[in-house]
């Protein structure tokens, strides 16, 4: 097998002249003088310097007692979980105490269930 020969590396001989880079900047501060010459122009008012007043932001309402506010939350959650009521007469829903609702399951299973 041949031995791969790699040329010598070659590097730039010559760098960038300063007319081009004073070229190139000030065709730079042109453009951005362009454009903001432009801005000035389409909108006018923010030459003005009027500062935008915000209005306050309301704080959020805190809670008196979460202690009372979360045994009374857990409460309701428990009345829910535990009581038979109605929820949609017109489509027949209703909710059911956990423990009834799984021993309906357990004795009649869920209709349309794989294995039933």
């Amino acid at each position: 097998m041949p031995e791969l020969r790699l040329s010598p590396p070659r590097h730039e001989r010559q760098d960038v002249g300063p007319r081009f880079a004073l070229t190139v900047a000030a065709g730079l501060i042109a453009v951005l003088l362009v454009v903001a010459g432009l801005a000035g122009w389409l909108y006018p008012a923010a030459l003005h310097g009027r500062q935008l007043v915000l209005p306050a932001q309301p704080h959020p309402p805190l809670q008196s007692s979460p202690r009372r506010d979360m045994q009374r939350f857990r409460q309701e959650e428990l009345q829910q979980l535990n009581s038979a009521g109605l929820i949609d007469r017109e489509h027949g829903i209703v909710h059911i105490p956990i423990d009834a609702a799984m021993d309906r399951i357990a004795a009649e299973g869920i209709p349309g269930w794989p294995g039933r």
